[in-house]
């Protein structure tokens, strides 16, 4: 019988080709849970049974670990009476799950462990230690159930390098890996062969991008950490042409104004343009907002979306204080000179405690858009070399409050120097 899954209702899972009981991926598990869902975790436990429920203390480091391990270890009484018969079968490992719960119903995690990384079964070949989190309503915590999975989910493929993970709706991986009725089984979970498909998100390890090949690595958006993210939630899929790979390609051809106009513009007046390498978003970077584009508006055709991404060019001109603000006149009345139109302007040495410059965006007459921003020699540095890595780390949802609260400070402190 097919389970009533709902619409809310989430799966993901992330699967090793380690053993999971060596290591301190249950340590990170046990990070996750806590960070992401305070509340949930709260009331942590081994779930057995209506009558068998073991809480397990978050504030100590190791005890989801070692209550796992316990849990999955444990034997019935048919498997005992065996061995008390016949004695311990020659190739006795441990291997089983564990059950957690919470505070609340909005979510179930499954371990299971393996001592026997890869094992056969039947004629298939398995991968027995894995987690999965299981959401089964609208909302975990504060965050929409999608928006947490998707939080989770990254966060433990950046930490524990997993061979293989997916997440998305628990009724998208039953209709592409299970069979129907009346053998119910995992059709397409054989790791010694292929993977049970592709879903919401996803996460290849070292083994399947060698095998696959970055640059073939499906029609899908790369994320941080190896994560793809397929370009649409429900079943419409993209044609090899539409892929973001290939739209990226598209963006870096097609965008204007044409690097050479920009050169003459820098000719004409009287400053220079710094940063040309970076004058095109990072192909993971803009990947990364076609996609996060494609779920708010998935009618739209990605070619759309690449058009209306506000900095996917971006160029920089850079002044002498005593030259700054004519500068900044004579660069914006050339740009309208050429047909471009301002879209966006943002004087941020007046407004932004933590940034300084100007930022304006513009449309060209074919629709595209691109970004000029103007800096001094001193605000150009802080914003690339100092402040850099803490604005991509506040930019990070996974990092914490605490640390966010110090980067912004440190932010603060640079930007009043370059006043």
């Amino acid at each position: 019988m097919t389970p009533q899954f709902g619409e809310t209702d989430l799966d993901c899972e992330v699967v090793f080709d380690r053993y999971l009981g060596a290591g301190d991926a249950l340590d990170v598990l046990q990070e996750a849970l806590v960070r992401l869902a305070p509340r949930w975790a709260s009331k942590l436990r081994i779930w057995r049974g209506p009558r068998d429920q073991r809480p397990i203390d978050t504030g100590r480091q190791g005890a989801l670990s070692a209550a796992i391990m316990v849990a999955a270890g444990e034997r019935g009484p048919t498997y005992r009476s065996l061995v008390d018969r016949h004695g311990v079968p020659p190739f006795e490992r441990l291997a089983g799950s564990a059950e957690l719960r919470g505070s609340g119903p909005e979510l179930v995690v499954v371990v299971s462990v393996d001592a026997m990384v890869v094992s056969p079964l039947g004629a298939r070949q398995q991968l027995g230690n894995r987690i999965a989190l299981q959401v089964r309503r609208p909302k975990v915590g504060r965050s929409s159930g999608d928006t947490w999975l998707e939080e989770a989910f990254e966060f433990l493929c950046a930490r524990l390098s997993p061979a293989w993970g997916w997440a998305g709706s628990a009724r998208e991986y039953w209709a592409k890996a299970m069979s129907d009725p009346p053998r119910v089984e995992a059709v397409g979970r054989d790791f010694g062969r292929f993977l049970p498909g592709v879903f919401w998100l996803n996460f290849f390890g070292r083994r399947y991008r060698g095998l696959i090949g970055d640059d073939r690595n499906m029609p899908s958006a790369s994320r941080e950490f190896g994560v793809t993210s397929a370009l649409n939630c429900s079943s419409r899929s993209l044609s090899p042409s539409a892929s973001p790979s290939r739209l990226t390609g598209t963006a870096e051809r097609d965008n204007n104004p044409r690097p050479a106009e920009v050169n003459d513009l820098e000719t004409a007046v009287g400053g220079w343009l710094t940063g040309l390498k970076f004058s095109r978003k990072g192909g993971d970077r803009l990947k990364e907002k076609i996609a996060d584009s494609l779920r708010i508006a998935p009618a739209k055709s990605p070619g759309e979306v690449v058009r209306e991404i506000p900095d996917a060019i971006r160029y920089t001109f850079c002044f002498e204080p005593e030259n700054y603000t004519d500068g900044y006149w004579d660069v914006k009345e050339r740009l309208q000179e050429r047909g471009h139109r301002m879209i966006y302007s943002k004087n941020h040495w007046r407004e932004d405690p933590e940034y300084k410059g100007i930022n304006t965006r513009w449309v060209t007459q074919e629709g595209q858009r691109f970004e000029v921003q103007f800096h001094s020699r001193e605000s150009y540095h802080a914003k690339q070399e100092v402040t850099h890595n803490s604005y991509e780390r506040i930019r990070n949802r996974l990092t914490g409050r605490s640390e966010r609260r110090e980067l912004e400070a440190f932010q603060r402190e640079v930007s009043d120097l370059r006043k």
